[in-house]
């Protein structure tokens, strides 16, 4: 009894147990992940894609997180790349009815195509990473075939994605997944570059020995001179003169006596007549005929 003023107290008071943490309605949650983008919580509108974790996304979303990169969301945190999602092929529900309180709405906006099954939350869809396409579960286990039911476009295990997995084991698997999906194309790169690096080198260095093995020449032996130095000159200009000339048919010892070389080419040189007619030597160049 109290003794307090006779108040009665009742086990309820006395006896606190440890409150269970309270969980969403099954309702509130399927209306929030299969009608809404998991990167913008904005409704979904075709066209809709999906990562290898099975969420879903508006598309134009992930190009805006691609776009900006200050826009960090944890939800689509592996989402580097347009490769990383897969738009998806979903089959439209014309009986759906119209509502602005998707609480209220029992209908979905797609259904599988195989079954008839909506896809509302209450039943498993997956969907193909080969083709996009999508249907239910009960559909896959049903026809055993490698084949999609829609498009004919073959597939393996690892192409099945689950869609908004919701058990704790259904997530683990997910993530295991996209784990070895990017460890094996982390792999893949690291295979090819060593083979790139190896392909670049060896065809750098074989440029650089061709380059080398043509640039080197062999000097010649210069023949004793017997004559003036414009004997010089005039092979040096001839020497010049055969880098700018096309190749003749047989060896030419001057300018003057190449018959591929037009007369006004060969009147640049200090061996054409003119230049040794004329009454002073070049205002730019040092002719010894002038001096003998």
């Amino acid at each position: 009894m109290g003794g307090d003023g006779g108040s009665i107290p009742r086990r309820v008071e006395l006896v606190r147990s440890k409150q269970k943490p309270q969980r969403a309605e099954r309702r509130v949650v399927n209306a929030a992940i299969w009608r809404h983008c998991s990167l913008t919580q904005d409704p979904l509108r075709p066209p809709i894609v999906s990562c290898r974790l099975g969420r879903l996304y508006n598309k134009e979303s992930v190009i805006n997180k691609l776009l900006s990169r200050s826009n960090v969301n944890q939800a689509a945190d592996h989402i580097r790349k347009l490769k990383d999602v897969r738009e998806l092929r979903l089959t439209a529900n014309n009986s759906q009815t119209t509502s602005f309180d998707p609480l209220q709405d029992d209908s979905a906006e797609f259904y599988c195509p195989v079954t008839g099954l909506e896809m509302s939350g209450a039943h498993a869809f997956v969907y193909l990473w080969t083709c996009g396409c999508v249907f239910s579960k009960k559909a896959l286990e049903t026809v055993q075939d490698k084949l999609c039911m829609t498009c004919g476009t073959p597939f393996t295990a690892d192409d099945i994605i689950l869609l908004n997995p919701q058990t704790e084991e259904e997530i683990e698997v997910a993530k295991s997944r996209l784990s070895a999906y990017q460890h094996s194309v982390s792999n893949g790169k690291a295979k090819k570059r060593p083979a790139a690096c190896v392909s670049t080198s060896a065809t750098v260095s074989k440029q650089t020995v061709v380059t080398s093995s043509e640039g080197i020449s062999k000097p010649k032996k210069s023949a004793p001179s017997t004559g003036p130095t414009s004997s010089s000159n005039s092979g040096q200009a001839a020497g010049l003169s055969a880098s700018h000339q096309t190749p003749s048919s047989g060896p030419a010892h001057s300018i003057q006596e190449n018959p591929n070389v037009s007369s006004v080419y060969k009147s640049l040189f200090n061996t054409s007549e003119e230049a040794k007619r004329q009454p002073k030597s070049h205002w730019v160049t040092f002719n010894p005929l002038y001096f003998r």
